[in-house]
């Protein structure tokens, strides 16, 4: 018996029945760890299927929704499936348009979950009124060592980028954020 630990790279076009297959699969094996969908056309129509992903009682501990074409509408279903999930270790979600209201609910939906260590958020549209959910998630989340959020437009001399950066300095050293 073959045991599939990683799905990787699948490239699955703007078929809509892509995301639908996606969870089949997984649900046949509740064996794989690492799931790299990035690169496909995947857009918000396709939450309901990856929140079914991440509720499902399996061991995906990194998944790979980047370059894809999520926006925030119909987050919330994805978002209530991330705090339930306690098995995901790292997320990336960067290079989707999901802008500054998107942000701000995937955010709050990360405070929520208690494992999850390294998230990629950059090229999201994020934008300088999340500076304060930034550090909420930063003061309330002890489990992140990790935050990516690259080419947004948070600002340098932002006041709330400056209080993030304070906030990082005093926090533990093993802590990376990138702005």
């Amino acid at each position: 018996m073959s045991v599939m630990k990683e799905l990787s790279y699948c490239f699955l076009g703007k078929d809509e029945a892509a995301a639908k297959a996606i969870v089949k699969l997984i649900k046949s094996s509740s064996n794989i760890h690492y799931l790299n969908l990035s690169h496909n056309c995947f857009t918000s129509k396709d939450y309901p299927s990856f929140a079914e992903v991440l509720e499902l009682p399996s061991r995906l501990y990194y998944l790979d929704l980047s370059d894809n074409e999520f926006s925030n509408l119909g987050m919330k279903v994805f978002n209530d499936a991330i705090v339930i999930n306690m098995t995901l270790v790292e997320l990336n979600f960067s290079r989707n348009p999901i802008l500054s209201i998107g942000m701000g609910k995937l955010l709050k939906a990360l405070e929520g979950n208690f494992k999850i260590a390294h998230v990629n958020l950059s090229h999201t549209g994020a934008d300088f009124r999340n500076c304060g959910q930034i550090l909420n998630l930063l003061k309330n989340t002890s489990t992140i060592l990790t935050l990516d959020l690259r080419k947004n437009h948070l600002g340098v001399k932002e006041p709330g980028v400056i209080k993030i950066r304070k906030y990082v300095d005093n926090i533990e050293p093993d802590f990376n954020i990138l702005m």
